[in-house]
C-alpha cells in the first residue's frame, strides 16, 4: 500500500485503474468475504437497528452508537457483487435507522463517542454510495443514493465544525488508524458531493497519519503497536488512494 511504504523508494508502485466496484467484485473478495451475506444481518432488528443499538432500544444499554449501523456497508456492496437484493434492502434499513436519529446540525442525537462513532458511519455511507454509482445497478438504486447523499454530507460537515473538529482530533490523538478513518470519511464524502473543503480536511488527516509512522512502518497506537489496528488503518488509507490516485500524497 503506497501510502504506508513511502520510505522504501526502491519499491515500484503501480496503482490499478480499476474502479472500487471492480476491486470488490474480484473472485477472492466475492467468494470469501461476501460468501454468506445473511450472517451479516441476522442480528438486525426489523426496523434496522443493529448491534449494541438493539440493546439500547430494549433499555438494556445506556448508550447507542451510530457506528453500529455501519456494518451493512458490506451488505450493500456484497449484495451488488452477488446480486442479492435482500442483503441490499437490509442495509438500507440500517441507514434509515441511523439517519432517523440525525439532528439539524448533522450530528446524531446523544450517540456515544460522537466524533469517532460518526466518522465510522460517514465513511460507510459515502463508500457505499460511491460503489453503487460505479455498479451496473446505479440506475436501480439512484433514488436511494439521492436520498442519502445530502444526509451523509450534512454529517461530514458537522465533523469539520471548528469546535467539533478540535475536540474530535484531540480525542483521536493516541490512535494513528483514526487519522486514516477520518480521511476516508471526509475524502469519500467530498468526492461523492464535490465538496473540496472536506477533501482538504481529509488530506490534513492523511498527512498527520503519515507523520506518525515509525521507520519500520509501524503506525503507533497509544505509544505501542497493534497489528489489528495497523490493518484497519491500511484499509482506510487504501480506500483513500483508490479515490485520489493522482493526489500528490498518493504519489509522494
Amino acid at each position: 500500500m503506497h501510502l504506508l511504504v513511502r520510505e522504501n523508494k526502491q519499491i515500484p508502485i503501480k496503482l490499478s485503474a480499476k474502479t472500487d466496484f471492480e476491486h470488490e467484485s474480484t473472485d477472492l473478495i466475492a467468494n470469501v468475504f461476501y460468501r454468506r451475506l445473511s450472517n451479516l444481518y441476522k442480528l438486525m432488528m426489523p426496523n434496522g437497528a443493529n448491534g449494541a443499538n438493539v440493546l439500547w432500544i430494549r433499555n438494556q444499554a445506556r448508550n447507542w452508537y451510530i457506528e453500529d449501523q455501519r456494518y451493512g456497508e458490506d451488505l450493500i456492496i456484497g449484495g451488488l457483487v452477488k446480486n442479492d437484493p435482500q442483503a441490499i434492502e437490509a442495509r438500507f434499513k440500517m441507514f434509515d435507522w441511523g439517519f432517523a436519529h440525525q439532528v439539524d446540525d448533522g450530528s446524531f442525537f446523544i450517540t456515544g463517542d460522537r466524533f469517532h462513532s460518526t466518522s465510522f458511519f460517514v465513511q460507510s455511507v459515502a463508500h457505499t454510495l460511491l460503489v453503487i454509482e460505479q455498479s451496473p445497478y446505479s440506475e436501480k438504486y439512484a433514488n436511494q443514493v439521492a436520498k442519502y447523499k445530502p444526509l451523509v454530507h450534512r454529517a461530514a460537515r458537522w465533523m469539520v465544525l471548528p469546535n467539533v473538529w478540535k475536540k474530535g482530533i484531540r480525542r483521536n490523538e493516541p490512535y494513528t488508524h483514526r487519522r486514516y478513518l477520518v480521511a476516508a470519511a471526509l475524502g469519500l464524502t467530498g468526492k461523492l458531493t464535490g465538496d473540496e473543503e472536506l477533501i482538504k480536511y481529509s488530506r490534513e488527516s492523511i498527512k498527520d497519519g503519515l507523520s506518525l509512522q515509525l521507520p519500520d512502518a509501524v503506525n503507533p497506537e497509544k505509544g505501542g503497536y497493534d497489528s489489528s489496528y495497523q490493518t484497519v488503518g491500511m484499509i482506510y488509507a487504501q480506500r483513500w488512494v483508490t479515490y485520489f490516485p493522482n493526489d500528490s500524497l498518493t504519489k509522494s
